[in-house]
């Protein structure tokens, strides 16, 4: 395996989950069970026994899911860091920002803990309407059919590669524009998820995720950071903690948060967290697969290897 060291570390959101996500590292790592033990308290939910034996049905459930994917990253995060890794670029896609926020150290543990409870006990008190994934398209032609829709609220919600746009809003509205979409030789796909999220609809919970975000504290980052609504490197801590706010009913711009990363040099990526999402997109962003290396920290060949590589650089 190449070195661990400048590597941009990226985190996933909804939509990475699995029941038994993470079981490897709760095999070798004391500190994730006493995690999860921190999060169960604050949260009063089992998630780590639905995490590990679902139901999905529990676990797809916003409120579950977000401390949850949360709680998880952060083990990750620690696994590799009390081996010696450190980033040198971090950045989240949708929930797994705050992940990010708290690999760069802008947030503490009990901080990021507590933001992952909350936006997922606040979004999942909002939930209305859904999301489709639209593929097949260019972003242009999609954004033009959702300017032309007259049937309720639609936006774009995740910019995840050119040819893939997350659209959020109203099932009417998201059915008036599917129907479109489809006609011109899209390919829409529902996702399994409670809500409109990034989009208007949310936008209560985004403003009492305010009142939280402003009782933590925020630090200047200790590595570089991309943030989702910008895809720029931000290091005013007043700056994050903004964007945070608004995130939640915000449009996330990850093929350019990508490709912003891609232009400082970096070709070693780890998708700190379950799944293969984040690598899925990749593909579909950066053009040339054999110019870059992308790994995932949720399988014990990984872990071991990280264990066993004995580095012990700074970021």
């Amino acid at each position: 395996m190449n070195s661990i060291q400048n590597r941009a570390w990226l985190f996933p959101g909804q939509g990475s989950q699995e029941v038994g996500m993470g079981r490897s590292l709760f095999a070798i790592y004391p500190r994730a069970s006493e995690i999860f033990e921190q999060v169960e308290a604050e949260s009063g939910l089992p998630l780590r026994s639905v995490s590990q034996r679902g139901p999905e049905s529990t676990l797809v459930q916003t409120d579950f899911l977000q401390p949850t994917l949360v709680a998880l990253s952060i083990a990750f995060v620690d696994y590799l860091k009390a081996n010696g890794a450190r980033p040198t670029i971090v950045a989240g896609h949708s929930l797994g920002e705050l992940a990010a926020l708290y690999a760069a150290e802008v947030l503490d543990l009990e901080a990021t803990l507590r933001l992952g409870i909350e936006r997922g006990r606040l979004m999942a008190a909002s939930a209305t309407g859904g999301m489709l994934a639209v593929k097949d398209l260019a972003i242009e032609s999609i954004e033009k059919v959702l300017s032309e829709c007259q049937d309720g609220i639609v936006v774009a919600a995740n910019y995840n590669s050119p040819l893939q746009l997350v659209i959020s809003g109203e099932f009417a509205a998201l059915n008036s524009v599917a129907s479109k979409l489809i006609a011109i030789g899209g390919t829409c796909v529902q996702l399994n998820v409670q809500g409109a999220w990034h989009s208007p609809l949310v936008a209560n919970a985004a403003k009492a995720f305010c009142e939280t975000i402003d009782q933590v504290t925020f630090r200047a980052p200790q590595c570089k950071l991309v943030m989702g609504m910008t895809a720029e490197f931000e290091e005013n801590p007043d700056r994050i903690r903004e964007l945070l706010k608004t995130q939640i009913c915000s449009p996330v711009r990850w093929f350019s948060v990508v490709r912003k990363i891609a232009s400082t040099g970096i070709s070693h990526y780890i998708e700190v967290g379950p799944g293969k999402v984040l690598r899925g997109l990749m593909r579909k962003i950066l053009d040339d697969a054999s110019s870059y290396e992308f790994v995932g920290v949720d399988n014990g060949r990984f872990l071991k290897e990280i264990s066993h590589s004995g580095v012990h650089p700074q970021c």
